[in-house]
């Protein structure tokens, strides 16, 4: 028969999937150590990442109404996210090759400050500027 089911191939596929997930759960044997360890550093990257994008997305959401003079709010935020993504498009290969994975996430935690910063004095060249970076 062309294109039926075919039952017996299904369940070879099932059990050559087990097997690779055991094979696999067999070859690496975490210490409680390090079980530990992995998931405090996902839960201190996780509050980080909370953190900065809470001031982050606070300041964002008022752009609009509270920088409304020449439309500044509504231009600095067109800067930020046509940045992302030229930045998301071109740079996170180049960026984990060169510094790894743990340097590349806190340079682009760091690239978010100069914007939070830049309003406490909201003008376009501070605002545009930091919305690139």
């Amino acid at each position: 028969m062309h294109g039926g089911y075919h039952g017996d191939d299904d369940d070879d596929h099932k059990k050559k999937d087990t097997v690779d997930t055991a094979s696999i759960r067999e070859k690496v044997k975490l210490a409680r150590s390090e079980k530990w360890r992995i998931l405090k550093n996902i839960f201190v990257v996780s509050l980080a990442f909370m953190i900065q994008f809470t001031a982050f997305q606070g300041t964002a959401n008022l752009q609009s109404s509270i920088n409304s003079k020449d439309s500044l709010g509504t231009i600095s935020l067109a800067a930020i996210y046509g940045a992302l993504v030229v930045s998301c498009i071109f740079l996170p290969t180049l960026l984990i090759r060169k510094l790894t994975v743990k340097w590349a996430l806190f340079f682009s935690m760091l690239c978010y400050a100069p914007y939070i910063g830049a309003q406490f004095y909201p003008q376009f060249y501070t605002l545009i500027p930091a919305g690139f970076v």
